[in-house]
């Protein structure tokens, strides 16, 4: 499944926030959208690896994928998703993965 056709109006802070992406797809994300989004945070993290979390909508595979894709082509090695259940498990994941710092307090 392809998902396209996001409206180029949709602004950015709708879509992209403090702790993850979301917005209706197609009309405010889809995989063109994703895959630039994919490639920002791959230049803008700097890490050689990106986890990416998604849920069980029909929907969350393409755009995972596409945004996947955007982080390999700025360099990051071994990008890849898993489906996210709670989000003290996600925030563990990365921690030990090494994809972000710790959590400061």
């Amino acid at each position: 499944m392809s998902v396209t056709n996001a409206d180029p109006s949709v602004r950015l802070d709708r879509v992209v926030k403090a702790y993850d992406v979301r917005g209706l797809v197609p009309s405010e994300l889809d995989t063109d959208l994703a895959h630039l989004i994919g490639r920002a945070a791959a230049l803008e993290l700097g890490a050689p690896e990106l986890l990416v979390g998604r849920d069980m909508r029909t929907s969350s595979d393409d755009i995972a994928e596409a945004l996947m894709r955007g982080a390999r082509a700025e360099g990051c090695d071994s990008p890849r998703s898993w489906l996210r259940c709670d989000v003290r498990r996600s925030v563990s994941t990365l921690r030990w993965n090494r994809a972000m710092p710790p959590v400061r307090r």
